[in-house]
């Protein structure tokens, strides 16, 4: 299951909240600020909150025509089959920790800068920090059994994507390639691809244009294998996020 667990508070970029924090602020301080949704900017509704029947979380409103763009937008193709996947809090919470370690952070920014064509420019740093914003507001570290590889890998399905020429814009979303009735739990990520889909149609991209992405431990090492940035170049990041190690 996956839902969206954190909004920035009053301002975009500023103070990540939950919904049940989200709404004690605006109490204690008697107004009602905005939950901005960290993929889209737009407001957002604060949902279940002390509800024993259902997990709280946020949720855009309905009829807005940004379920397509938004990469956090509950009816987004994108968020389809993580929204089957178990949950397993625990394990997740030591991933995360494990994942804001420089080296970690700084593989994940080389992954995602050569995704988005590996060219000077084309990944701010501020830009990064919105997207693992946008990862850590929808949980990804808490799937039961993912391992830290499988997230390096889930962080492009928080980010769209455009051809160079083109400029027509892409995502991607996962897909199944092979059936299998017995498959373990544990196991969900096997037999998986990123497919790269149009963000205007969701039609899917012919591969001779863009190829899918395996979802293996083996395409993630060997994307990151010779590392371009070092860890100076990524202070601002480190700094954002207040890594120490």
């Amino acid at each position: 299951m996956s839902v969206l667990s954190k909004a920035y508070y009053k301002n975009y970029g500023g103070e990540l909240v939950t919904p049940s924090q989200y709404e004690a602020k605006n109490r204690s301080q008697g107004t009602k600020h905005p939950a901005i949704c960290v993929g889209c900017e737009e407001h957002l509704i604060s949902h279940g909150v002390k509800s024993p029947n259902v997990t709280e979380r946020f949720r855009h409103h309905k009829n807005t025509g940004n379920n397509i763009k938004c990469p956090l937008h509950s009816s987004s193709k994108r968020n389809s089959f993580l929204n089957k996947t178990e949950l397993d809090p625990r394990n997740g919470n030591m991933l995360r920790k494990e994942f804001f370690k420089k080296e970690n952070l700084l593989r994940a920014y080389e992954l995602c800068h050569k995704m988005k064509g590996g060219t000077p420019g084309c990944l701010p740093q501020k830009e990064f920090i919105k997207i693992i914003e946008a990862a850590d507001a929808t949980g990804i570290w808490y799937y039961k059994g993912i391992q830290l590889w499988g997230v390096m890998i889930i962080l492009l399905l928080k980010s769209n994507y455009s051809f160079n020429k083109s400029g027509q814009q892409y995502y991607y979303k996962f897909k199944r390639t092979k059936i299998c009735k017995n498959r373990s739990e544990n196991e969900w990520w096997n037999d998986l691809i990123l497919q790269p889909c149009f963000l205007s149609d969701n039609k899917v991209v012919d591969k001779k244009y863009k190829s899918p992405i395996d979802f293996t431990e083996y395409w993630y090492q060997d994307q990151v294998s010779k590392m371009k940035f070092k860890e100076v170049y990524a202070d601002k990041i480190f700094s954002h996020f207040k890594v120490d190690e």
